[in-house]
């Protein structure tokens, strides 16, 4: 239920203050937190970035005492406002994406599953026939009617139809006849409404340009969008607010496994949109729009199920779509007990608003993509408009904190200039760094698997709002920070107390290390920040004569070894 601000900061006031935590208290509870496999409320719809549940919500109960007020100016996936709520605290979540404040409403609405499944399941029965008209063939064992899930192209060409005969069995791809390709060409007459416009050429949507897409509905080839266009108009039609909402976040949750953006691929798990922009495969899948529905709306239903088991009856949240940078014009000052965020990474970053864009296109919303905190320069925004933004954000971030209460971020990124963004954000703020750990994913990225050097953590800094201001050129330490004799002492002293080390476990270690000096020694540049890489730490390792090491596993493209000190 969303309530106003007022009506969310009106709770017991006589709570035990999170001022007393200490960094011994953070090492003791937090160092060795595991991510967990995302809970079935988190599967409903892709996200980027999410990160894991399990974790947020311990940070949540450590640094939040119950009833007090959690916020993520940069709500996303939703996941720090939803488990603010499961958790017995307010939320509040503020995004400029539209679709990413849809998302976390919908899931907080504790909507009837009973109702969710009766509706979804008559919607999408309704459309059995209009599936079996648009892709139907013969098997080529027995000469029954079936329905494929999918079909195979090679660019323009329709190479392989992939069905399972509930005559006789058989199942498996096989190659197009005249009528599978007939069909396949067929352009249909749309008696059903469906968004449409002038394709948006950012920096997600490139490879699109180089293959001449002029619209989003090139996307989709014209049986799928006839199709889609179809089941969109019947959920529009639902009366029940929170039905329709369930209804909308399962369409849009299939809607790009209806475009042609699926790579027909053998590299293992389903087929879904898998990397980090719009694009067109050159092998791709056209999946049966019906049959992969069916799909997300068992997921959805899961989901609502376990909302529902957890949720209270009268959960307190705020979700807005505002402009972060304008916090204080929202939230009181000295009024949130703790923020929880995973801000935008800069530089390469992800471009959360260009890659949400076909959603919002479908549920209709529009998208303030000038005000985004972003570097993008398909789109004029700077590195230095991404710092100037960012600063803007933690400094209101700053301003609505109590004293003595906590902000964590989570971040990464191989630039050390959008580094210096955040660390100089938050420094000039006021905040105090108090203590820095690694965050392991609850699933890796597309960039693990493809490259040697990227670490396979985020970082999680934890820093507090002093309870008077402190000067932002104060230092903290003193001394200088040896890449090569860092690394070799963090080995040596992991290896006495556990018995060895992993050269992936050095690399988390020596960059919690080195942020920590970095923010404190008021650096503006840190000297060798390529050396927080897997070669580098192998090669500074395999210079100290008392250690040995042994291959960690057999995935060879992740240099990572098990090092030990010979008994």
């Amino acid at each position: 239920m969303q309530f106003t601000l007022e009506q969310m900061m009106d709770h017991e006031e006589n709570r035990k203050s999170p001022s007393n935590i200490t960094l011994a208290d953070i090492e003791r509870e937090l160092t060795s937190l595991k991510p967990e496999t995302f809970p079935k409320r988190y599967n409903v719809h892709k996200y980027w970035g999410k990160k894991p549940a399990n974790v947020f919500r311990k940070l949540i109960e450590f640094f939040c005492v119950e009833n007090g007020t959690v916020l993520d100016p940069f709500n996303g996936s939703g996941i720090t406002t939803t488990e603010a709520v499961l958790s017995g605290r307010n939320g509040i979540g503020f995004d400029l994406n539209p679709f990413a404040i849809e998302l976390t409403k919908s899931m907080l609405a504790n909507s009837n599953i009973d109702n969710f499944k009766k509706k979804a399941l008559e919607l999408s029965s309704k459309f059995d026939e209009l599936a079996s008209e648009l892709y139907s063939t013969n098997c080529r064992t027995c000469g029954s009617l079936v329905v494929p899930t999918s079909f195979s192209w090679a660019e323009e060409k329709l190479t392989q139809v992939r069905y399972s005969c509930s005559s006789c069995k058989n199942k498996g791809s096989f190659e197009p006849n005249d009528a599978d390709i007939e069909k396949s060409s067929t352009r249909h007459q749309f008696t059903y409404d469906f968004p449409d416009r002038d394709m948006h050429y950012g920096w997600e949507m490139q490879k699109l340009k180089r293959r001449n897409i002029k619209k989003f509905s090139d996307l989709f080839t014209n049986r799928n969008l006839y199709l889609c266009a179809a089941i969109f108009s019947e959920i529009e039609k639902v009366k029940d607010k929170n039905l329709k909402a369930m209804l909308r976040l399962t369409f849009t949750a299939n809607l790009a496994q209806c475009t042609r953006m699926i790579a027909d691929s053998k590299n293992g798990g389903g087929p879904s949109w898998k990397i980090n922009c719009y694009w067109l495969p050159k092998t791709w899948q056209e999946l049966n729009v019906i049959h992969y529905f069916k799909n997300r709306i068992n997921k959805t239903n899961s989901a609502i199920a376990e909302i529902s088991s957890l949720i209270s009856d009268r959960p307190k949240y705020l979700l807005k779509v505002a402009d972060s940078q304008k916090l204080t014009t929202h939230i009181e000052p000295n009024s949130v007990d703790y923020i929880l965020t995973d801000p935008p990474y800069g530089g390469e970053g992800i471009q959360y608003g260009e890659l949400s864009m076909l959603w919002n296109l479908w549920l209709g919303y529009s998208q303030d993509l000038d005000s985004e905190v972003a570097e993008n320069p398909y789109r004029e925004k700077s590195l230095q408009d991404y710092a100037d933004s960012l600063a803007k954000v933690v400094a209101c971030c700053y301003t609505v904190l109590k004293p003595g209460c906590w902000m964590s971020v989570t971040f990464n990124n191989k630039d050390t200039k959008v580094w210096d963004a955040l660390v100089e954000a938050c420094r000039n703020a006021g905040f105090k760094l108090i203590a820095v750990s690694p965050l392991e994913r609850s699933a890796p990225s597309l960039t693990e698997h493809t490259t040697n050097v990227a670490p396979k953590v985020d970082v999680l800094l934890h820093f507090q709002k002093p309870f008077h201001s402190q000067n932002a050129k104060e230092k903290h330490g003193i001394g200088s920070f040896n890449m090569e004799e860092k690394t070799i002492d963090i080995a040596l002293r992991e290896i006495n107390i556990n018995g060895n080390i992993t050269t992936e476990r050095v690399l988390q270690l020596l960059t919690t290390e080195w942020l920590t000096y970095y923010y404190n020694n008021q650096r503006t540049h840190v000297e060798n920040f390529g050396s927080l890489a897997v070669p580098f730490i192998n090669r500074a390792l395999d210079k100290e004569s008392k250690l040995k090491k042994e291959r960690a596993s057999n995935d060879k493209k992740f240099d990572n070894y098990i090092w030990y000190v010979p008994q």
